[in-house]
């Protein structure tokens, strides 16, 4: 063989390697990278360590929601008219050239309570009061939707209980705070009894309620119940219980 067919043919076999080499690296791109194509088998929600991390955060929300509850309670005049675990589907990392989440399965678990005032009229005050009491129980508010910023800037301007603007028409506030290690976040809400579903939760159908002497009931049941002149305080608060 001459010299320049062999020098042909190693140009073609060098630009070969080169082609491959940047599919190779598309090809990972696609797949969300190194780390992600060599992690081997995902987590799933089923499996055994997923399962028994989520026991833990359970029990430390039920004590959690129990005292936020009497927080709520005493804020508004109000009773607790149910509670329950709220257990979403988890969310199943993605990774691939446009979106690489930062884990392959993430699993959040909430504690929902339901706390019924007897008086739309004390709407406001009651929520200063409540914000108040968060706040000096370690719950930082978020910079945009605090209690003090949602009844500024939506329930003062639409005109409070005197307009067609209610309670569950205002966005909900949050809040978070660290217990140990652990983010927890605090979304509050409200309802009404006209609200639907979707003024406790837009996932129904992970919510396990029970009313508050402890028997089953459903998100309607629990609606039916907010004082027809009040409004309902709907609290949830959450916690990632695992993420890998």
């Amino acid at each position: 063989m001459s010299r320049l067919a062999r020098t042909m043919l190693i140009g073609i076999a060098a630009a070969v390697a080169v082609l491959a080499f940047a599919v190779g690296l598309v090809y990972v791109n696609i797949m969300g990278g190194f780390d992600d194509l060599l992690n081997g088998d995902a987590p799933k929600e089923t499996d055994a360590e997923v399962v028994a991390a989520r026991e833990p955060a359970s029990v430390a929300l039920r004590t959690s929601g129990q005292s936020l509850a009497k927080q709520t309670e005493l804020s508004t005049g109000g009773r607790l008219i149910a509670a329950g675990e709220l257990h979403p589907p988890c969310d199943i990392g993605q990774h691939n050239w446009k979106i690489d989440d930062p884990y392959d399965l993430l699993c959040d678990l909430s504690r929902v309570a339901v706390i019924g005032s007897p008086s739309v009229a004390a709407f406001r005050d009651q929520m200063v009061v409540l914000d108040a009491t968060l706040v000096a129980d370690g719950w930082e508010p978020s910079s945009r939707w605090g209690l003090q910023r949602i009844l500024a800037d939506y329930w003062d301007e639409r005109g409070g209980f005197s307009s067609s603007y209610t309670v569950d028409d205002l966005p909900s506030a949050s809040y978070s705070r660290w217990s140990g290690d652990e983010l927890r976040e605090l979304s509050v809400q409200w309802a009404t009894v006209g609200s639907d579903a979707g003024a406790i939760t837009y996932y129904e159908d992970s919510l396990s309620l029970a009313w508050a002497e402890g028997s089953e009931t459903t998100i309607p049941a629990v609606l039916s119940e907010i004082p027809a002149e009040g409004y309902a305080v709907v609290l949830s608060e959450s916690v990632t219980y695992f993420e890998e």
